[in-house]
């Protein structure tokens, strides 16, 4: 199946680009996904062994993985590319350069560096600030700023961008339970419970259950 994928990919370029200029990242994901999912074959990696597809190809793969927030796998797949001596594009690298952005403005955030996290978050390439860890880290900086109407406007934006995505759900919750507002946040969180299956997350709003008059799996108290 690997050796056929390069085959499976040829005359898909004008596909890709077309949809990377629409921002149509789930169908960008539909096409990409059996490319990375097979490349990202831990022998294929440990022995510098990149499959032969186009550029447009790669590129898709990397803003595929970036925007669902998988770095981790886009990171393995730039350092591949570039072990096996291929240039970057621009894309390439700006992709490349948001990952360390991300990097380092979590850092910031741990070390309380507001001022650092916010210069940081400045300097990310314009074509990146509705990326969803974007839009998140911006969050905290606000939240860890205690701006919430600003943080209000931020959270409708990634939940219209993102309309599955539990964690800008989690940050409705928090604002609602902040000011009172025990129904939303419990109708926040139990949409946040049910469309994540991340274990910290889970934890947070069990957490803020046993602080607060309100019971997710059943109503306000």
């Amino acid at each position: 199946t690997t050796q056929k994928l390069p085959i499976h990919f040829e005359g898909m370029d004008n596909e890709i680009e077309t949809l990377c200029e629409a921002k149509d990242y789930q169908g960008l994901e539909c096409i990409v996904q059996p490319y990375y999912t097979a490349q990202m074959n831990r022998l294929l990696i440990e022995n510098n062994l990149l499959l032969k597809v186009s550029p447009m190809v790669l590129q898709g793969a990397m803003i595929a993985l970036c925007i669902s927030g998988r770095y981790g796998k886009a990171d393995k797949l730039i350092a591949l590319v570039e072990r096996c001596g291929i240039e970057l594009n621009e894309t390439m690298r700006s992709i490349k350069d948001l990952i360390e952005q991300k990097r380092k403005i979590i850092i910031a955030l741990e070390n309380q560096d507001l001022d650092g996290a916010a210069t940081l978050l400045g300097q990310v390439d314009p074509c990146w600030e509705k990326d969803s860890d974007v839009l998140k880290l911006r969050l905290k900086l606000l939240n860890m700023e205690d701006r919430p109407d600003e943080a209000e406007h931020l959270i409708q934006t990634g939940m219209d961008i993102y309309p599955d995505d539990a964690d800008f759900y989690k940050y409705k919750g928090d604002l609602a339970l902040t000011r009172g507002e025990l129904r939303e946040a419990q109708t926040c969180y139990q949409f946040a419970l049910k469309n994540s299956n991340d274990g910290m997350l889970h934890l947070e709003i069990q957490d803020l259950m046993h602080c607060k008059p309100l019971d997710c799996a059943g109503g306000v108290q």
